[in-house]
This record gives structure tokens, C-alpha cells and sequence, in this order.
């Protein structure tokens, strides 16, 4: 029945293909009758749902998972999660606290174990407890790994039997040694369209030079064309080591770049400025999907010198989606001085172009750090306001994926991704109303609704400790400035007046009015770059139009 549903759109849509060039029609015919990528239940499945260091341990936290609201917390052990009602009167749990290891309500206290147990009900006598606590509330099972705080999906009685046989978490290793040497080092973010849009996006190498032009070297004018080639995933044996010793989890479908220097926008911008980073006859990118959320881009420079980007999905309401950003570097020898030299060199003389033209010297971040996140968030906000719209219409026009236009290989993966997405939503009815768009349209020419698309604070920095500490110190530098101008500029006020007259008083006057009139206006421009500062945690529009 499923081939019979992915197969008549198809032949509806693409003739048979009779030419030696085949069209975009018989392209997609072909990628929708290659057999599906295997599939399971959504809802079997671990996912990861928050960043680990950014969780306080003592309060807990409202998080949504495939549609249902959920709440963490830490009992003192490890990660707890339950469903986010109370089962008295179905209020929040998560506007509750922890106390004694357990979630408590803050409407009437009730408590909650691990479990979902009820640990006591203030209301009742003790010697009615063990009749009162019989209440439940729906538990799930958690896991902490790679700095990420990871969820199972399903609730039922063989949850625990079922996640022990699931496959291991695609993890690498790369991605396990940063987790244990940088645990900051992992971005998130929640985003204004769903896991089917997200899915697509992540998968999306071809968009890079132009939704994120100018950021990272990226740039429009290097733009190649793009051939993807599919290769086998790799055997479990070759692939991560997953926990407790068992091989690791092999991608659901791969892909290699065809001549990736000269094809792959991240090696033609890195070669265009620095052509000694990338040997032409050597350098690789592979492209995999690990089912059910994880992409990952492995990228080989040259011999000794590796580097990946590791995108984890979280699908979290419809419409809506979160995503977990990590990039990873292999362990490798140090540059040669001479290279390194020709690198800070060149890096150098581009910041000093920039400033001679009144831009901005390129940033150059750690991971982890403020600036790695304000460059996160300006990449997911080159794609943020287009790919809500894209779903908005989908579903307007009761479009698929069926109905895209696909005349090359680029988006060879963006099909597949669909396909398999297609095939674990027949298997996974309950969710069948998840992956779509139904949130109201938001119209741009209102004010605000930018605003809203691309919010920063509420998508990111509320959710991350490293952003909010940054952001705290300077709004708090910002009133600090605003105090002395505010000082300074009544001492101007007195030596003026002083300056009435002649003789020292008046000399001393104008002195201290000409110092004070000076740092007023250091102060004031200090207050505006700290403003502009503080924009990179709380909404930066972006307009493509405007990207030079």
C-alpha cells in the first residue's frame, strides 16, 4: 500500500523518460521510485530536547516534544521528565519547583517522583497518604549524552525494553570528545518552522552561498554547480562506537560531492583566501542522515586535517521545530610557522580592508563562546522568515514535496529526507497532523512580525546560560555608562557656571567643562556600541536584500 501512495503522484507527475538528457519531471520520478530508506515508529526513538550545561538543576523546565508538553527536571541523580500536568487539576508542573528530588505543583503541592509517582499530597492526612499518592502523571524515559539532555518518545508500559534494543545514539567521536573537553560549545535554537522544513534546510548544501551570504567567507560569486553521488553508509563496525562498548549507529542515507573544491561552497570560499588550507586532489565532504535527527557534514581538507558540522533535529510542536548546532575539528598536528604566518597575515590585512572601508573586522570566535552564538543565530536567521513562509504556503495550497521542481542532484537529499519522512509517518498515525504548518500567517508589514520570526531572546539566549550571563553583563555596562553621563554631564553643568568670570576659577572651570564634555561623548558612544552589542541576543533583522 505505502509503494502504491509514493508511486501514483510520481506517475502522475513524470512522463516516462525517454531522452538521453532526463528532465526535472523524470528526475523526481526516479528519486520517488528508488526503494524507501528504511523507517520506524517517530515515537521509538531517542531525541534530544535541550543543551545540558544550560539547564539549572534546581528549578525544572518546560520542554515539547512531538506535539506534547513535557517538563525536566534534575531529582539530585539525573534527568527527570514527565508530562506537564499536574494530575489533580492539570496545572503545569514546570511553573512549579523541585523539592526533595521530586517536581512539586505550585498550585495545591503535589509531588512527583522520577516515576511519575505522586510522593504526597499536602492536603491529606498521613494517614490517608498511600490512598491519596495512587495518582500518576505520564513519565518518560531520559538520557544525558554529548552534552545534550535526550528524551524517549513513547511512554508505554515497554518503553524501557523498547529504548535498550534501539539502535545507538549517532554520536561521534569527535562530537564526544568536545562534549567532554568544551561542553559550551553546543548551540540551540527553536525555530518558526517544522521538522519537515528543518529537515530539508539542514540537508540543503546548494543554499549556503546565498541564505548566508557574507557570513563565515560564504559568498554568492563562488556558487558552483552541484552534484551529489550516493554512497553506501558505512558498516556499524567502521562507523561510531556507540555507549556500553556495541558498534555505533550507520546513516540511514549518504552522499558524496562531486569534485567537493571545486563544488562545495565552504572549500571554494576557504581555497579563494587561503589556497593552501585545501588540497585539491584530496579534499572530501560526505553528506549523511542518521534517522530520526541527525545530519552531519564530514569534511576533509587535507590529509591531517578534518572538520565536521552536526546538526541534531527536535521536532516540537507543527510548525515548529528545534534545532542543536556542534562543530567539531579532528585532533591534528600543529600548522607549520610559515603557514600559520601566510594565515594571521592574511586574516590581518582583510580586518584592516574592512576598517579602511568602515566595516567591521572579520570575527574570529572560540568555540562556545558569545560571538560562536551570535554567528549560530545569524545563520539560522538566513533562513528563518523564507522557510516560514515556505510552510505557510505549503499548506495553504495543499502542496508536498511531490509538487518541487527538481532539475538537478542538489537536492537529491532534500527528496530522499521526504521520502523517509513519508514512509515513518505511515507508520506513525498518531502524529499524523505533526509535520505541517498551522500556526496563523504573520504578515511582515505588521510591526513586530520580523520581530517575532527572527527573536533571538526567547528562541535562544532565555534558553542559554552562556548568552544570558553575556547579555546581563551588558545591559549592566550599559547602565553603568548611562550613570556617569548622566554624573558627568551635571559637572559639566557646575563648571560652566564656574566659568563666570575671570581669573583661576574660570581657567579650572573651562578645564574640567572641556574633560567632562569629553566624556560625555566617549560615554554616550560607548552606550550606542553596547546597544548595538546587546541586539546579537535579542532580534538582529536580517534582509537579504540589504547582504552586499
Amino acid at each position: 500500500m505505502l509503494a502504491l501512495l509514493l508511486w501514483w503522484p510520481a506517475a502522475l507527475l513524470a512522463p516516462p523518460c525517454r531522452t538521453a538528457a532526463p528532465t526535472a519531471r523524470c528526475r523526481l520520478h526516479a528519486l520517488l521510485s528508488e526503494p524507501a530508506a528504511p523507517s520506524h515508529l517517530l515515537t521509538h526513538a531517542w531525541w534530544p530536547v535541550a543543551i545540558s550545561h544550560s539547564l539549572e538543576k534546581t528549578r525544572p523546565h518546560p520542554i515539547q516534544l512531538l506535539g506534547r508538553r513535557l517538563v525536566l527536571w534534575h531529582d539530585g541523580g539525573a534527568w527527570c521528565c514527565v508530562r506537564d500536568a499536574c494530575a489533580h487539576r492539570f496545572a503545569p508542573l514546570s511553573e512549579g519547583r523541585v523539592h526533595g528530588g521530586c517536581v512539586q505543583c505550585a498550585y495545591h503541592g503535589w509531588a512527583f517522583r522520577r516515576d511519575g509517582s505522586c510522593a504526597r499530597v499536602p492536603q491529606a492526612a498521613e494517614e490517608a497518604q498511600p490512598a491519596a499518592t495512587r495518582a500518576r502523571v505520564e513519565r518518560f524515559l531520559t538520557r544525558e549524552e554529548a552534552g545534550m539532555v535526550w528524551v524517549w518518545g513513547d511512554s508505554s508500559e515497554d518503553a524501557e525494553a523498547m529504548s535498550e534494543a534501539a539502535l545507538p545514539l549517532p554520536i561521534s567521536p569527535l562530537l564526544r570528545q568536545q562534549s567532554e573537553a568544551l561542553p559550551q560549545a553546543g548551540f540551540m535554537r527553536d525555530l518558526p518552522y517544522g521538522y519537515e522544513l528543518l529537515g530539508e534546510n539542514l540537508l540543503d548544501l546548494s543554499h549556503l552561498p546565498f541564505s548566508h551570504h557574507g557570513l563565515a567567507l560564504l559568498n554568492r560569486a563562488d556558487a558552483q554547480p552541484l552534484q551529489l553521488r550516493p554512497i553506501a553508509p558505512p558498516t556499524p563496525a567502521s562507523s561510531d562506537v556507540g555507549s556500553g562498548g556495541r558498534a555505533g549507529a550507520s546513516p540511514t542515507f549518504s552522499v558524496a560531492v562531486e569534485n567537493a573544491p571545486a563544488a562545495d561552497p565552504i572549500l571554494v570560499s576557504m581555497a579563494s583566501r587561503l589556497p593552501s588550507m585545501v588540497d585539491a586532489d584530496t579534499a572530501s565532504v560526505n553528506i549523511s542522515f542518521f534517522s530520526p535527527h541527525h545530519v552531519r557534514y564530514e569534511r576533509i581538507l587535507r590529509p591531517g586535517v578534518a572538520f565536521n558540522v552536526e546538526l541534531f533535529l527536535c521536532p516540537t510542536t507543527a510548525g515548529h521545530s528545534r534545532v542543536f548546532l556542534f562543530n567539531t575539528a579532528a585532533q591534528r598536528p600543529p600548522l607549520p610557522p610559515l603557514l600559520r604566518a601566510a594565515m594571521l597575515a592574511t586574516l590581518s590585512l582583510r580586518s584592516f580592508q574592512r576598517l579602511l572601508l568602515g566595516g567591521k573586522p572579520a570575527r574570529r570566535s572560540k568555540p562556545g563562546s558569545a560571538d560562536d552564538h551570535a554567528i549560530a543565530n545569524e545563520i539560522f536567521d538566513g533562513d528563518g522568515v523564507f522557510l516560514h513562509y515556505q510552510g505557510q504556503r505549503m499548506a495553504e495550497r495543499e502542496l508536498t514535496f511531490r509538487d518541487y521542481f527538481i532539475p538537478t542532484s542538489a537536492d537529491s537529499m532534500v527528496i530522499r529526507f521526504r521520502r523517509w519522512l513519508a514512509s515513518a509517518q505511515e507508520s506513525s498515525p498518531e502524529l499524523k497532523d505533526m509535520f505541517g504548518h498551522k500556526s496563523a500567517p504573520l504578515d511582515t508589514r505588521l510591526p513586530g512580525a520580523r520581530a517575532a520570526l527572527l527573536d533571538r531572546y526567547e528562541s535562544h539566549t532565555r534558553h542559554c546560560s552562556l548568552c544570558s550571563a553575556e547579555l546581563a553583563r551588558v545591559r549592566s555596562a550599559s547602565a553603568r555608562c548611562a550613570r556617569l553621563s548622566e554624573l558627568c554631564s551635571a559637572m559639566v553643568g557646575g563648571a560652566v557656571a564656574a566659568c563666570v568670570g575671570r581669573g583661576v576659577t574660570a581657567r579650572v572651570g573651562s578645564l574640567i567643562a572641556g574633560v567632562g564634555l569629553l566624556a560625555v561623548m566617549r560615554l554616550e558612544r560607548a552606550k550606542s556600541v553596547l546597544g548595538e552589542y546587546e541586539k546579537q541576543f535579542v532580534f538582529k533583522d536580517h534582509v537579504h536584500a540589504e547582504k552586499d
